[in-house]
């Protein structure tokens, strides 16, 4: 589930406040990330030790407390933030606790103002629990889900009202760490999330992979080549202004030295006793709100200088049709969009590489034939999996913002137009019929839907 983009369920457009509304813009993650060191705090955990009985390895060394300590050092040195707090289960037991990471998170958000950048690191053992769930072991992990910290517990704090973060970066180096931040940034976008900070999770690795380490290095492979490149990306010669982290040049050189030094690591595999390759790849999500909270509230202010305005339309229509609560979509929904750009070969790319996609491309019937066929999709998973709401125009209409996030990935800044958006609610609107889901309140926005494009056409 991890990767360098974890889309669609990682991604939701940021909005931008215009004089007539809301309009939707692009949703690639920012490069670089602009804050405020004044207003900006680090947290950072080293859960060098277990303190259960139960738990087999319940040390690692000195390898996680010089992790959370080097790192730490490196973002207040290079990136100036003015605040930061250390906790290693060595020496702050009763801060790397369940109930003590919970309290420290809760008053780490308060600490973090306007415009500035809260960074969490977590060192220590990814764990499996008793609910079967991905989640992080504490200092006093017993094995069961009372004692271990969730993606559900973490999104608690970000998405707290005292949050006044712009931008949160999770940094997560322990086995399994790929699942959690994706299960981090899914979570905040299928709870609709009233949180207005941008959130980052950048994790040692993708999926199942376990976070190695090195002794001769002192420290994880991952942490280690993290803050080497925390170190370089902020050298003089890169002229990176002060309150400013070029994250996304950060995670790659981070991520190439780390695939070149795990490519170098064979392991017997348990079941075949085959000699296997123990890669360990860097992942980074995102989530950027907001699409349905903040429709008639305060919106983003800053936009990246090179995102291009478009979809107004689309944020017209979702306050029309609009209600509370907001239907989502099916977790199924967003499986089969993130598989638009993992199959390999990719058939997005393959369609861009051929410059079918471009909207000169006759017309741009590719790129709508594109849309509709993957809407027509979406409707059918809905269909099986979630029936109340399938037949909703919010709905439909949630579904186009991930599908055109989803091309986004292999062709960015489409050109959406409103032909786009009716062409595939009529095949939308033909499937639900096909299996007599009642098309009512669909037909009300095929019918808005014209309105609006004649109007476009007479003005």
């Amino acid at each position: 589930m991890g990767g360098l983009l974890d889309v669609p369920t990682a991604t939701l457009p940021e909005t931008k406040r215009e004089e007539d509304g809301y309009v939707l813009i692009s949703n690639t993650p920012e490069s670089t990330l602009f804050f405020n060191p004044e207003t900006s705090f680090m947290l950072s955990f080293g859960i060098d030790r277990q303190t259960h009985p139960s738990f087999k390895d319940r040390s690692l060394g000195n390898t996680v407390k010089l992790d959370a300590l080097e790192l730490t050092y490196s973002f207040i040195k290079e990136y100036k933030l003015r605040e930061f707090e250390v906790n290693c289960a060595s020496d702050h037991e009763e801060n790397c606790t369940h109930a003590g990471i919970r309290r420290r998170l809760e008053e780490g958000v308060t600490k973090v103002g306007e415009e500035g950048l809260f960074v969490v690191f977590f060192g220590g053992h990814g764990i499996n629990d008793s609910n079967k769930e991905w989640a992080l072991a504490p200092s006093d992990f017993d094995h069961t889900s009372k004692t271990c910290l969730t993606s559900a517990m973490l999104n608690e704090c970000f998405q707290s009202t005292k949050c006044k973060a712009k931008h949160i970066l999770i940094i997560l180096d322990c086995c399994y760490s790929g699942i959690m931040a994706s299960d981090i940034t899914r979570d905040l976008t299928l709870n609709n999330a009233p949180s207005f900070s941008n959130v980052y999770v950048v994790a040692a690795g993708t999926d199942r992979e376990s976070s190695l380490a090195v002794g001769t290095l002192r420290h994880s492979i991952f942490s280690y080549f993290l803050k080497y490149a925390l170190v370089q990306k902020n050298s003089p010669r890169t002229l990176i202004p002060s309150g400013s982290l070029p994250l996304r040049e950060v995670f790659e050189e981070c991520k190439s030295c780390c695939n070149a030094l795990s490519s170098l690591i064979l392991s017997i595999d348990k079941d075949t006793q085959d000699l296997v390759l123990d890669k360990m790849t860097p992942s980074l999500s995102y989530f950027n709100p907001l699409i349905s909270e903040g429709l008639e509230e305060e919106g983003v202010e800053e936009v990246d200088a090179g995102s291009a305005v478009r979809l107004s339309f689309v944020m017209e229509l979702m306050r029309k049709h609009s209600c509370r609560p907001n239907p989502k979509l099916h977790t199924k929904s967003f499986e089969w969009l993130r598989s638009m750009v993992q199959w390999s070969p990719c058939p997005l790319s393959v369609l861009d590489e051929k410059g079918l996609l471009e909207d000169s491309s006759d017309n741009g019937r590719v790129l709508k034939a594109v849309i509709s066929l993957i809407m027509k999709s979406i409707a059918l998973i809905e269909y099986m999996h979630n029936k109340d709401n399938v037949g909703h125009p919010f709905t439909f209409l949630i579904a186009f913002v991930h599908v055109v996030a989803t091309i986004d990935v292999v062709h960015p800044l489409l050109p959406i137009e409103i032909d786009h958006l009716s062409e595939a609610c009529s095949l939308y609107c033909n499937t639900q019929k096909k299996y007599g889901v009642d098309d009512t309140r669909m037909q009300a926005l095929l019918k808005d839907m014209k309105e609006m494009k004649d109007s476009q056409n007479s003005s």
